[in-house]
């Protein structure tokens, strides 16, 4: 698997989103857990 610059802007961006629903939504959390777990 090579790097490429695409994939790791796309890793940014999700990280980013998952981050502000984090800060703005309790729910952001089980969100994180849920996602985690699978």
């Amino acid at each position: 698997m090579q790097s490429n610059p695409m994939t790791w802007l796309i890793a940014a961006l999700m990280a980013l989103g998952a981050l502000i629903s984090f800060l703005h939504e309790p729910e952001g959390v089980q969100w994180l857990l849920l996602m985690w777990a699978h």
